[in-house]
């Protein structure tokens, strides 16, 4: 258990850090909690899920929201916003995404309008959810020259997006931050010097506690088999560091691995190794799974990034549920939480399997499952002060991402 007085030592050595860039409009983090890790696994700077947050955390978003706006608008609201959404139109769980945060930053004092971010459309185009909402996308020539700024949730794993091309005033998050460009390695290496800096400076700070092992596989082409025998390889070598460590940390556990697309997103590209007996099975998998991601991408980069268990399970009748927390920020501030959870996962190997998947299900279980930490904030999910400082930390090292210093 990592002392509160410790924690909050941690967090004064970040609060000293003042990124020039400031921090991501928004932005959310899948949590995995052992018991005896507490880690940010990933961190999404383009969040969909927005229609999972409860009424209060839309109004706390908002407040945030607006708070943002005032510091890097320079006009007084109401703002005037774009929002370039991905170019979905039967998932409906991200049309309501789409109207949730629409709502979020109405409240925040918006005049919101959604661009079509694929081919031109020559009128307003609107469209109906199952809920009987409408969904209306503008043209981008109805909103070029009457925006304050751009909202964007496309995280261009295709490339930068002609439509945000074409716009002259302030976006968020910043373009450059796409998945064209970024690398999850990236974002967990600053996170690894972060902990170097907080475990130099802070006494009993453990930074193992707060981070996922990894490590990066480089220039592959998975189509070659001496690229997947190095891949083979890799995991090999990360399997008997990760049961070295282990070893000397008193951990009981035997290491899994995840393979994961270092561009990746929406769960694609995500698969679980879950001994080193498995590695050699491997070809089948990799070709099917990670030659091609999202929007047709080829797959260069794979992160071996250690497995973390779930603490959050229980049997539920003849079912077994499986439950992560997943957190919400606007400008780097806890502004919602929920939990991501499955129920059709067997009870040997369901706490680590990837609950980023369409069978996944997003409820409130702070009832049933209670804060696992014994702290001084924890009635709710969002104020446990452990994942306050999670979230401290891996939003400072998104806005170091796109600002080194």
């Amino acid at each position: 258990m990592m002392n509160e007085n410790v924690l909050i030592k941690a967090i004064s050595v970040l609060n000293e850090i003042a990124p020039s860039c400031g921090y991501p409009i928004y932005s959310s983090m899948d949590l995995r909690d052992s018991g005896w890790k507490c880690v940010c696994v990933d961190f999404n700077l383009f969040p969909a899920g927005f229609n999972n947050l409860d009424e209060n955390s839309v109004e706390h978003a908002s407040l945030l929201m607006q708070s943002f706006l005032s510091s890097r608008l320079l006009k007084t609201s109401p703002w005037k916003l774009a929002i370039i959404p991905e170019a979905h139109t039967n998932n409906q769980g991200y049309l309501n995404n789409l109207l949730a945060l629409k709502l979020i930053l109405e409240k925040a004092n918006c005049e919101c309008k959604i661009v079509w971010p694929g081919p031109p459309i020559p009128k307003p185009w609107t469209l109906k959810t199952k809920t009987g909402e409408d969904i209306i996308y503008h043209p981008i020539e109805e909103v070029l020259q009457d925006v304050d700024a751009v909202l964007l949730n496309h995280d261009m794993s295709g490339g930068l997006n002609d439509v945000i091309k074409k716009f002259q005033v302030p976006v968020f998050p910043n373009p450059i931050m796409g998945w064209y460009r970024r690398r999850k390695s990236e974002h967990f290496e600053i996170i690894d010097d972060l902990l170097n800096l907080i475990e130099r400076k802070v006494s009993g700070f453990d930074k193992d506690f707060f981070r996922a092992s990894h490590r990066t596989v480089k220039e592959i082409d998975l189509k070659k088999e001496e690229d997947r025998n190095r891949l083979k390889e890799s995991l090999l070598g990360f399997f008997a560091h990760l049961s070295k460590k282990y070893q000397e940390k008193g951990i009981e556990n035997s290491p899994s691995v995840y393979l994961k697309n270092d561009s990746g997103t929406y769960g694609l590209g995500v698969e679980l190794i879950k001994s080193p007996e498995d590695v050699e099975s491997l070809d089948s998998l990799l070709k099917k799974k990670f030659i091609i991601g999202k929007q047709h991408q080829s797959v260069s980069q794979i992160v071996l990034q250690e497995a973390i268990p779930t603490a959050y399970c229980k049997n539920q009748g003849d079912k077994f549920l499986v439950a992560e927390p997943v957190l919400y920020l606007v400008s780097g501030k806890p502004a919602g939480a929920f939990f991501r959870t499955r129920e059709d996962l067997d009870q040997d190997n369901g706490i680590l399997d990837s609950l980023n998947n369409p069978r996944a299900s997003f409820k409130d279980l702070s009832e049933e499952f209670p804060p696992i930490r014994s702290t001084n904030c924890q009635d709710k999910l969002k104020e446990n002060q452990l994942y306050y400082f999670l979230a401290k930390l891996h939003s400072l090292g998104a806005a170091l991402e796109e600002c080194p210093q």
